[in-house]
């Protein structure tokens, strides 16, 4: 994964993705690195505070040659 523009991500690990909350979100440091391939493993979660300025996260539900995910955008 790779932000553009002001988006930022960090990597929350392989964790409940139901128990991500957005107080969670906003307290967590981002940065502009991208995450490596070796870095997302399926089930692992990470979260996106977007260039809007919203913030999101995001589960990766397989990691392949295509990935699938899942995710939840807050808005502010």
């Amino acid at each position: 994964m790779d932000p553009k523009a002001r988006a930022k991500l960090a990597n929350i690990g392989v964790v409940n993705f139901n128990l991500i909350t957005y107080a969670k979100l906003k307290s967590l440091s981002y940065t502009a690195t991208p995450l490596k391939g070796n870095q997302l493993a399926t089930g692992d979660v990470f979260a996106v505070l977007t260039n809007g300025g919203n913030h999101a996260k995001v589960k990766v539900l397989a990691y392949g040659i295509n990935i699938k995910i899942q995710w939840v955008t807050y808005r502010g």
